[in-house]
């Protein structure tokens, strides 16, 4: 999978009495860290006293792998920057910290293993995680932040069903696609589909790859995409 920002709902400067305390003030500079354009220099981050606060629309329950991606578009020192999990909504836990070598002009990545990520709590209220972004305790650095990025393996497992017509009558060759619900009431759906699938010509049958939670179907013929049908909200179960 490549790396993207598309579930990546905050990035907030955080304002830090030091790299580990509980957050401070915070400015949210989303617009800037997920446009995709690695050489803007979205803030310059002082160490000790400036983090960025990572907020995801990812339950950590979905996720088997991860790698974080921090863009630097330059730096005044060269040295050591780190990740650290919120352990809940504005505490961080530096147990199990992973700090890699700045890589100044370009992308630093951070593979958070298995006890990083056993170190996530809840940071949004809705069981999602967040992440912070300091400088290091080896040497730090002031990178000129630009992009933050993402590449995730998926705990996933298939849904399976069939489409059929008002009538119950088999219909096959429709586009399924599959939108996290963001909320219920009223009904919020993701902006993008996590997966899709056309269904087979004469059985009906589609397969989505989706995480546990909870889900809205849209079904529609490419060539009447007016015409499609959503469904009630379904709940996602993986083994």
């Amino acid at each position: 999978m490549a790396f993207e920002n598309t579930q990546i709902a905050l990035v907030e400067i955080v304002d830090l009495a030091n790299r580990t305390a509980d957050d401070g003030g915070l400015e949210d500079m989303t617009a800037c860290f997920t446009n995709s354009d690695t050489e803007t220099s979205c803030e310059e981050l002082t160490a000790g006293t400036e983090g960025l606060r990572v907020q995801f629309d990812i339950p950590i329950s979905a996720v088997t792998a991860l790698t974080i991606r921090f863009w630097d578009d330059g730096a005044m020192d060269a040295g050591f920057m780190s990740v650290i999990p919120y352990s809940d909504v504005n505490s961080v836990d530096d147990t199990n910290e992973i700090e890699v070598d700045l890589n100044v002009g370009g992308e630093t990545d951070f593979v958070l293993d298995a006890n990083f990520m056993g170190d996530l709590g809840d940071a949004d209220g809705a069981g999602n995680f967040a992440i912070r972004i300091v400088a290091g305790v080896a040497l730090d650095p002031k990178p000129k932040a630009s992009e933050v990025e993402y590449e995730i393996t998926w705990n996933t497992a298939p849904y399976e069903r069939v489409t059929y017509d008002n009538d119950g009558e088999i219909l096959g060759s429709q586009i399924v696609q599959a939108y996290k619900v963001v909320s219920t009431n009223p009904l919020v759906k993701a902006a993008t589909p996590f997966d899709s699938d056309t269904s087979n010509a004469v059985t009906g049958e589609f397969s989505l790859d989706l995480y546990a939670g909870d889900w809205v179907l849209i079904a529609f013929d490419d060539a009447n995409p007016d015409k499609m049908d959503i469904s009630d909200i379904i709940t996602h179960t993986v083994p």
